[in-house]
């Protein structure tokens, strides 16, 4: 799919990023960070500790240093952290930046920007996507998503909570229309890890939304960005 490209300006010099929600923190490559320090401000590098690696943590992205910027986005003004690369890729605006500039992802795939000067155009990303922007539910259709857990984890198997009998009814029409809708599955039984459900009512809907509590479970053993 075609990367998503927006142009911030970073103290004062129009840089185009790529959107990147999956990376916690914004990264500009040794190349752009050179580009910065030309005239008479020069941005200070200090070290940085943190470690990145890319998806599914084939290899090690290496970080040179980091420092504080002026940015600039749709009228929005912040001072933000920016790590430098030592590889001259693209720059990547991660969600660190999101929240700053105003920057928001909504569902899948979707994201909301008022007005790009520079034109960057959503559309075509996201319209060329019938599954996910269609009617009906979308379904994810890429490789097995990796979930990295802690050294030595044991599968944690939670029963299922007691249902108060005035929800019964409505739980067992959720989870029928969640089979149905063929977002989930149906197992026989828990081969290693079992959470159980937590009935949420929608407001006005008379439904029940259905969720996992993972915090329990498997969000107890993952492995955290550092």
């Amino acid at each position: 799919m075609k990367p998503i490209i927006v142009h911030v300006t970073v103290n004062g010099k129009p840089i185009p990023f790529e959107i990147d929600s999956g990376a916690t923190c914004t990264l500009i490559s040794r190349q752009t960070f050179n580009q910065l320090s030309t005239g008479s401000s020069i941005p200070q590098l200090y070290h940085s500790n943190i470690k990145l690696s890319t998806w599914g943590q084939t290899s090690v992205l290496k970080v040179i240093g980091k420092f504080h910027a002026q940015v600039s986005y749709n009228g929005t003004t912040a001072k933000l952290p920016v790590l430098v690369g030592e590889e001259n890729g693209p720059n990547l605006l991660g969600r660190n930046w999101f929240q700053p500039l105003r920057i928001s992802i909504h569902g899948l795939n979707q994201l909301s920007a008022q007005n790009d000067a520079h034109g960057d155009d959503f559309a075509p990303t996201y319209m060329d996507l019938p599954a996910v922007t269609g009617v009906g539910t979308g379904r994810y259709n890429g490789p097995p998503i990796h979930l990295e857990l802690k050294p030595n984890t044991r599968p944690i198997y939670h029963r299922a909570r007691p249902v108060p009998f005035a929800l019964k009814t409505r739980m067992e029409d959720a989870i029928n229309h969640n089979v149905e809708k063929g977002i989930w599955v149906p197992m026989p039984y828990a081969e290693s890890w079992a959470t159980a459900i937590v009935p949420v009512e929608r407001k006005g809907a008379g439904a029940l939304r259905l969720c996992g509590a993972y915090n329990t479970t498997v969000n107890l053993s993952l492995s955290t960005d550092s």
